[in-house]
Order: structure tokens, then C-alpha cells, then sequence
């Protein structure tokens, strides 16, 4: 539920306004946060980092790829671009059949804004929201569905997360600027290559990238 505090609103239909109940649990809000690349023009008393749970696995993990962890050394990058994310090769019949896909890369996004919650620009003193949010998985470039749900579900990557919110939360709004409440989540980005060869002849190709929701999400006043 959003509730804001108004000195003025730029339109009229204050009924308008995004109305919720989201329930989720109160350990969920984590901190206030430093500003990130997406919050540079953001104090911190902007924007709350709350933390999300992967809805397959109904576990608050981090969202990064399994092949990063190491129980003794922590996070480690196990796949470096241009290393093989699966192969499968053997004999269909008398043709000998190669399925590849390679890592291109790999980045992290922090705070990327996913929708707002306020309908109107407005002069609100302050916003106050209890439902829940959800983040989905997509894909890009001359990615297919079928060889990118493989690339996610081989490296253990989130399809969605969602969080919620056992109580309100309160964000103080600047009400001499026009605002908005948002909600922005933290994203793995991994680029790939695949490729499907019969007896030594490239057959199809497709080269893709896939956006995946990590663990921390955000509520942010977002300026004019």
C-alpha cells in the first residue's frame, strides 16, 4: 500500500494514487544503503535496500550463479568469458552432434528500476508502501527461449524473486521537488554463445543474454 504525505500534487486525481497491501516479513527490510551507480542522485535517506526470495526456491539466496560459490574461499568466478557453460556431444543416429554454450561475460547492474509505484508526480513529504514486489528473468539479442531458460537453470540463476513486506515502510520524500516511489532491483546480467554442430558443420547459432533478479531490492524516491 502507498500512502504519501502531499504539499502539492502536480495532477489533480490524488484518488489515482497506487494503493496496496503487501505482507512480508519484517526481516526482510535490511538497511539503508550506500548510494550505488543507479542512485547517484538519491541521499540515503532516499531509498530503502530490502531483501527478496527466490520464488522456486522460496530461499532468500543471493541470486548469483552457483558455480560462484567455494564453501572455504567464498565468491569465485568459476566461468571466465569464453569458457564453456555446458557440452553435450555424442551420436543421433550416424551424425555426431555437438551442443555447446560458452560464457561471454558477466556483469552486475545495482538498483536498475523495474516500475514506479506512485502514479502522479507529486510534492510528497512522504511515501509509506506494504505490497509486494516481483522481479522476472529475460532475455535478449538473438536469444530463444528454450537456450536461454538452459543457460539460467544450468547456472542455478533466479526465474523471479519477490519481496515483501511484514509492516509499512517509511521513505521522507523532499517536498519541494516533484517524486515518485519506485522499485528497483539489484540484476545479473550473462552473455553467451551457442552453437549446435553436426559432424563438423555449424548448423545454428544464437547469441543471447540473460537478466536475472539478485537478492537486494529497493524502494526509491525517484526525482523529476
Amino acid at each position: 500500500m502507498l500512502k504519501s504525505n502531499f504539499v502539492k500534487i502536480k495532477r489533480p486525481l490524488l484518488s489515482l494514487l497506487a494503493i496496496g497491501a503487501l505482507f512480508i516479513a519484517s526481516t526482510n527490510v535490511h538497511s539503508y544503503a550506500d548510494p550505488a551507480q543507479n542512485l547517484a542522485g538519491n541521499t540515503s535517506s532516499d531509498y530503502v535496500v530490502t531483501i527478496s526470495v527466490d520464488d522456486e526456491t522460496g530461499l532468500a539466496s543471493s541470486g548469483l550463479p552457483t558455480y560462484k560459490f567455494k564453501s572455504t574461499n567464498g565468491f569465485q568466478p568459476y566461468i571466465a568469458s569464453g569458457n564453456t557453460i555446458w557440452k553435450d556431444a555424442g551420436y543421433y543416429g550416424s551424425s555426431y552432434v555437438i551442443d555447446k554454450a560458452v560464457s561471454e561475460g558477466e556483469t552486475t547492474s545495482k538498483a536498475v528500476f523495474q516500475k514506479y509505484l506512485s502514479m502522479n508526480w507529486s510534492h510528497a513529504s512522504q511515501y509509506t508502501w506494504t505490497e509486494s514486489n516481483s522481479v522476472q528473468w529475460t532475455y535478449s539479442g538473438s536469444a530463444t527461449f528454450d537456450i536461454a531458460s538452459k543457460v539460467k537453470s544450468t547456472l542455478g540463476l533466479s526465474t523471479s524473486r519477490t519481496t515483501t513486506y511484514g509492516v509499512g515502510v517509511n521513505i521522507p520524500a523532499n517536498s519541494s521537488k516533484y517524486s515518485k516511489l519506485g522499485f528497483a532491483s539489484d540484476i545479473f546480467n550473462q552473455f553467451y554463445y551457442w552453437t549446435k554442430t553436426v559432424d563438423g558443420t555449424l548448423v545454428a547459432s544464437e547469441r543471447g543474454n540473460i537478466k536475472t533478479p539478485l537478492q537486494e531490492t529497493y524502494l526509491i524516491v525517484y526525482y523529476q
